[in-house]
């Protein structure tokens, strides 16, 4: 049993790496996987630092539209339920919705039903 979950961590942890290879769709997959958990963008020369291939316009305008696509999603959950969750927000939806850091801050300041001061 040990062994299936230390290989579900593996994997896990895999998705969220930069691609090691000049497919378009895997570094737009790498951006969306990177938007809808929240992430912050990481730009075209953060990327050159993570990969060791080249990160070509192409590649970047495809990580970037997987980005778009990701953070839309995750934008669209509630961020009450998100900070009661205690989950991180990085400000990643602020300009779609400028009410979302608030929300996400009053459902923060609740633990189990008593507000924190």
């Amino acid at each position: 049993m040990k062994y299936y979950l230390l290989l579900a961590g593996l994997l896990a942890g895999c998705s969220s790496q930069a691609p090691m290879s000049d497919d378009s769709n895997a570094w737009q997959n790498y951006g969306f996987e990177q938007g809808k958990t929240g992430q912050i963008e990481l730009t075209i020369a953060e990327l050159k630092e993570q990969s060791e291939h080249a990160i070509t316009d192409t590649l970047y305008t495809s990580y970037r539209d997987g980005y778009v696509a990701g953070v839309q999603q995750y934008c669209s959950q509630d961020p009450y339920e998100l900070g009661i969750r205690h989950r991180p927000y990085r400000g990643v939806c602020d300009d779609m919705n400028p009410n979302f850091g608030d929300r996400y801050r009053q459902g923060d300041a609740w633990d189990d039903g008593i507000m924190m001061d």
